[in-house]
């Protein structure tokens, strides 16, 4: 089913808005990896597994072009003159080999948040995703273009927001697709916008299917409410 997904922000409002969506495939179902955050555009993060992945959200106070850091890739990099600001979002350019102690984000910035993505088999990214990232710099709420995420995927939202004088917020939300949302992590302090990850995974798809109903024979006992005319017998 396809669906979009919308950031709106809340607190200390102020336009200027970066959402990037990424669908992800053989991501685990628990999704406890390391965090980042703090108020540059990096720093190091402690990954805990062989196979995964960080993605993150940097905010630059300056109407500058940011640059990745050494092993990281941009993936969005937005630059708002009217609020003199730069949104980021990126990712680590490789799936994680020995975990430990790595130098991941943007080389300048405000704010940074980033997680590691878990993997349950070899973490890959879905062409289902809308690309690229959606940015505003005139409104407060933001939507992704319309897409159709695979059953049993991961979709993550890396958010990158300017913010007024206290502290602001943000609620991530979509439609058409009926994911619960999570916020996995944060930087919000007062005055400096906000940037984070968010995850929700999409439901597995459920029953048999067909080919496999077609598979079952009479020698296997059929389910309650099930009858063997069901399998062509």
């Amino acid at each position: 089913m396809a669906g979009t997904v919308t950031a709106t922000q809340g607190g200390s409002v102020q336009n200027g808005l970066l959402l990037r969506v990424m669908v992800l495939t053989q991501a685990a179902a628990t999704q406890n990896g390391a965090t980042l955050t703090g108020a540059a555009g990096g720093g190091n993060i402690v990954t805990t597994q062989t196979g995964s992945r960080v993605y993150g959200a940097t905010l630059r106070a300056a109407a500058t072009a940011n640059t990745a850091d050494s092993g990281c890739t941009l993936l969005d990099d937005v630059q708002d003159a009217t609020h003199v600001a730069d949104y980021s979002t990126w990712k680590t350019t490789a799936l994680t080999g020995t975990p430990g102690s790595t130098l991941v984000g943007c080389a300048a910035g405000a704010g940074v948040a980033a997680l590691e993505v878990l993997t349950a088999g070899t973490l890959t990214e879905d062409g289902s995703a809308p690309t690229p990232g959606s940015s505003t710099t005139t409104a407060t709420t933001l939507t992704s273009g319309s897409f159709t995420p695979p059953a049993g995927s991961l979709v993550v939202a890396l958010v990158s927001s300017d913010g007024a004088g206290s502290v602001t917020t943000m609620t991530v939300s979509d439609t058409g697709l009926g994911l619960t949302w999570t916020e996995k992590v944060k930087q919000n302090p007062a005055g400096s916008g906000y940037q984070g990850v968010w995850t929700a995974p999409v439901p597995a798809a459920a029953g048999l299917l067909p080919q496999q109903l077609r598979a079952r024979t009479p020698a296997q006992v059929a389910a309650p409410g099930e009858s063997l005319a069901m399998y062509g017998r």
